[in-house]
């Protein structure tokens, strides 16, 4: 019981944190959603689909269960050809890109139940051998079914963030069957396994790396403005303050007219008004290459829901520049302050 101490004690602090940033508690007034059957095996597969998107040493685990076969050390080659024969194909458009992300979640949706049905068999396994269930398998089997159960009933989405919570206990139970891993598959796996990471890895460099250096070109082609504002979150609600860019507020437009707004269009921003005329003047892009084929953006899928990754022909973002051309009178009335 001591342990609840930890989940419960980070919560608070969390809690905390959210009211001191955001004057509110977000584990309080997050989204409400009826739950039903149809909402809770949405969230359920979509939440194994996750997992199995986020998790490659699965190869590992799958080789070592099957390696008392000969043919568990064609297992791995087989599937990265199967990858490689996806990805080629699909970036030379001889299958369509929406149906080749279609087939890679249905893999990585088998691939996350491969992982459940490894672990619980591992369990099963030291179950029958102890002929009781080990004390430390409770403990891990509960983490994953208290996390995951947590997460698929209350968060108002799945992302990959979610699903990483559960890797730990994942590993522990799952790794048993690497015991049974010969040193050939096991520099298959892991050579696959990296190569895959650190694929992902630099197409989410890119992502983070594009609002970057947009902010800092926002800044050279706006140098001498002093009212330029930014709508938008994550990295580029950073950058874009880092150049000396004002945030727009949700609860208050101070928007003149003569100013200069710089708008994301692919990630979440906070709403401008619509009788607020804006005129488009330029825009700060970046084509598509092979380093972002592969792309962690394409669901937004750290703080979004969908699959982690997939296939993307789309640039990594558009930022919009506009000129504010008009401002109805009411936005720029001062604001009553409390005494």
């Amino acid at each position: 019981m001591y342990v609840l101490i930890i989940p419960i004690g980070m919560l608070g602090l969390w809690s905390c944190w959210n009211y001191i940033e955001f004057s509110d508690i977000h584990l309080l007034n997050r989204p409400h959603k009826a739950l039903n059957f149809s909402i809770v095996s949405n969230n359920l597969i979509t939440y194994i689909t996750c997992l199995g998107a986020i998790a490659p040493f699965s190869l590992a685990l799958l080789t070592g269960y099957f390696s008392r076969y000969r043919l568990a050390t064609l297992l791995t080659p087989l599937i990265a050809f199967l990858f490689v024969f996806l990805t080629v194909a699909t970036a030379k458009k001889r299958i369509d890109i929406l149906i080749a992300n279609d087939i890679l979640a249905v893999f990585f949706l088998v691939n996350g139940l491969i992982i459940s049905g490894l672990v619980l068999m591992s369990v099963w396994k030291k179950t029958t051998v102890s002929h009781r269930l080990v004390t430390t398998d409770l403990i891990l089997l509960l983490w994953i079914l208290a996390m995951g159960g947590f997460i698929i009933l209350f968060a108002p989405f799945i992302a990959s963030r979610h699903v990483l919570l559960i890797i730990p206990p994942v590993l522990f139970l799952g790794g048993r069957w690497l015991a049974h891993l010969s040193s050939i598959n096991a520099a298959q796996t892991l050579l696959v396994a990296v190569t895959i990471c650190l694929i992902l890895a630099i197409s989410d460099w890119q992502f983070a790396n594009f609002y970057r250096q947009k902010a800092t070109e926002a800044a050279a082609v706006l140098s001498g403005q002093k009212r330029v504002w930014t709508v938008g979150h994550w990295g580029w609600q950073w950058y874009a303050k880092q150049q000396g860019f004002q945030e727009v507020q949700a609860d208050s437009i101070n928007l003149r007219r003569g100013d200069y707004l710089l708008r994301p269009t692919g990630i979440d921003s906070q709403q401008i008004p619509a009788d607020i005329q804006l005129q488009p003047v330029n825009y700060l892009t970046k084509p598509v290459s092979w380093l972002t084929f592969l792309s962690t953006n394409y669901y937004n899928s750290f703080y979004g829901q969908g699959v982690s990754w997939a296939f993307s022909r789309f640039p990594t973002d558009t930022i919009k520049i506009y000129r504010v051309m008009d401002v109805p009178v009411s936005y720029n009335q001062p604001t009553k302050q409390s005494p």
